[in-house]
């Protein structure tokens, strides 16, 4: 049986992208949709956001679980807004965010995954995606799909919103890289303890998924 991880998250969209890549790539893991709003406490420290997001999960579901955070860094501003981009992003606006550029349009996004099998220990897997915030087409599709439609990464033509679906994408996406890390990361562990996908995954849970 497939090992069963706990993807703990009130994003759907997140869980259908780590399912994609259990099902195609990484078949030891089987991911459990397990919804629930995490508190993201307001500090600059990626880490201690992201293990207070992983405690919370953790006694959410008392079995092998991960979370994940993102944000971004404009260069203008070294390490702002950071873990604060959410809170940033709703007080300003999307808008008010492309008005921050002003006359350096650079940007490095990051995805930031967190996994406990025991609430204790606690395992990283960060990636990032360098690029630069472009013109909008209109503000109403700023405001309506927010950093992916105005995120161009590093050698690529397209947007987050432009290359959505199509297989450039995995390349480009911080999460899904993040993800790629975290699933590699975590075979290699399971086979090192002579699991294979012919033996019993972790105990069971009343979960519509299971």
């Amino acid at each position: 049986m497939q090992q069963k991880v706990y993807y703990v998250t009130s994003n759907r969209g997140k869980v259908r992208e780590a399912k994609r890549l259990t099902s195609h790539e990484f078949t030891l893991i089987k991911i459990i949709d397990r919804n629930a709003e995490l508190e993201e406490i307001q500090t600059f420290d990626e880490k201690t956001v992201i293990e207070h997001k992983a405690q919370q999960a953790w006694q959410a579901v008392q079995a092998p679980c991960l979370v994940d955070d993102a944000g971004f860094y404009l260069k203008k501003y070294g390490f702002y807004p950071g873990t604060l981009a959410k809170p940033t992003a709703i007080s300003l606006g999307w808008e008010g965010i492309y008005r921050l550029i002003d006359d350096d349009n650079r940007v490095t996004i990051y995805c930031r995954i967190c996994f406990t099998e025991d609430g204790i220990n606690f395992h990283h897997f960060r990636a990032d995606t360098d690029g630069e915030i472009i013109t909008p087409p209109s503000l109403e599709l700023l405001n309506s799909r927010g950093f992916a439609s105005i995120f161009r990464p590093n050698g690529s033509r397209f947007t987050y919103l432009q290359m959505a679906g199509k297989p450039e994408a995995n390349e480009y996406y911080h999460r899904t890289k993040a993800l790629k890390k975290f699933f590699t990361w975590y075979e290699d562990q399971l086979r090192q303890r002579g699991i294979t996908a012919d033996d019993d995954g972790y105990g069971s849970h009343n979960d519509s998924d299971e």
